[in-house]
This record gives C-alpha cells, structure tokens and sequence, in this order.
C-alpha cells in the first residue's frame, strides 16, 4: 500500500469514526482490498472500537466494515448481491465479469468480491449501484445474461492446492520463502516492503513465529491458509503443509 492510499483510508475510517459517534449508528466503510482491510483492523483494535466486517460469504477477499455504537449487533450492510446467468454455453471468468462491471464508469471500490460457479456469477455490489447493474448489463463476454438483484447466498467453496514442503523453522522469513520459493534473503524483502498479511493484519516482522491455522496473504503470490507447521522432518527441520486458494 502506498503512503498516499494508506493516508486516505486512515482518513476515510476517521470519518466513518466521527459519523458513528455523532449519530450513534452504524457507520461503514468498503469496500475494501485485505491491505486496506489490514490497515483499518489496526487502527480500530488499537482504539478499542467496536467493528465488524463482512464481504458476502466466508473468507471473502474484499469486505465492508461496520464501526459500531455500543448499542449494535448486527448491522444490515450496505451491499447487494447481483447475480448474473449466462444465457450461452460459454466459459466466462471472473475477469468477464468484472470487466463488464467496471466499462459501465463504475469504480472499482464499489464491487466486492465476484464468484463464478458455472453459468452463474454472483457479484456484491454498493446497494448504490444496484440497480444500475441490472438495467444496464445485457451481456458479458459477447454472451448474453439475465441480471438480478437476489437474496440467495451463494453456495460457493473454494478450490484449493495443497502443498508440504520442508523449511528451516516457523518465523515469517523462512515460511514466506517456502511457500513463494524465494530465498530467505528475497522474502525477507517481501516482508518488509509490507507484502505480507497475517490474519488481516500487515506484518512486517521476520521473526513472526507463523502458527497453525494462520492465514496469509502474500502480495503477488496468493492467499494461503497454514494446515500444519509443527511436524519436524528426520533432520530436525519443520515440515510445513499448506493450502493455496486457488
């Protein structure tokens, strides 16, 4: 993240601040990339504010965050999902259809994260822009497509690599160069140019001790999730087994 986005989403998350304690409702902010995600989870557990986050299903990438007044629960988030049904028998990507999203003059902040599952694709979009979608997309990659505004939750699992690999120990430096197979020295680089996520906050520590059940996020390569690290290989090196979501 750079200096300029990182002081404008501290900006924004202070506004969301001051307008949640103003009129003691649920303020929000989205959507937002893991970075920006990472950066607001920072400032807001080191202020004690009370927060929750949600991008349309578990694990999403891109979520919304609601800064709550003690009095809220669970608030209704600003964002509707879209679904998109292609009328063709053609192999559309997620590309396709955020593409077609965004040639409409629509910024990318507003579009959440966007799932594909066969001839369907769910997209989660700032209520704001809803209605847009729906009257003003016909197709998607030359294909025809029904659109909706729909309160069906995605029935979505993610696919992923599963990957065991020997490495020199648990600390943040050895495990980002197992996993990119970079040498240490070059992950430790990666670490702290701010290229690393742990559990939705930025990590800029090679000595981290990354733990089973840890999530990562490493800019450029992909997001993991940590399945074991504690297994010693016959020569006392730790075996690491992970998942790539693909």
């Amino acid at each position: 993240m750079s200096i300029n986005s990182d002081n404008l989403i501290k900006a924004k998350l202070s506004d969301a601040l001051k307008m949640m304690e103003l009129k003691n409702i649920p303020s929000f902010l989205g959507f937002l990339n893991e970075r920006e995600f990472s950066c607001c989870k920072s400032i807001l557990e080191k202020g004690h504010y009370k927060y929750t986050y949600f991008g349309g299903y578990e694990n999403a990438s891109r979520v919304f965050v609601a800064v709550l007044p003690d009095w809220a629960e669970n608030p209704d988030y600003p964002f509707k999902t879209v679904k998109f049904t292609v009328k063709a028998d053609k192999d559309l990507s997620h590309r396709d259809f955020l593409g077609t999203i965004m040639s409409q003059g629509i910024s990318r902040e507003k579009v959440g994260d966007i799932l594909v599952i066969g001839n369907v694709a769910y997209a989660f979009v700032c209520e704001s822009i809803a209605d847009f979608v729906v009257q003003n997309i016909t197709k998607v990659g030359g294909a025809g497509v029904d659109v909706e505004i729909t309160d069906e939750i995605p029935d979505f699992k993610p696919e992923f690599e599963e990957v065991r690999k020997v490495i020199a120990s648990d600390r943040a430096d050895c495990t980002v160069g197992g996993i990119t197979n970079l040498s240490r020295e070059k992950a430790k680089n990666l670490i702290l140019s701010g290229s690393l996520i742990v559990n939705h906050l930025i990590c800029d520590s090679i000595t981290l001790r990354i733990k089973t059940g840890d999530v990562l996020s490493i800019k450029g390569y992909g997001k993991f999730i940590i399945d074991s690290i504690d297994e010693r290989s016959k020569k006392g090196r730790v075996v690491l087994n992970y998942k790539k979501f693909l």
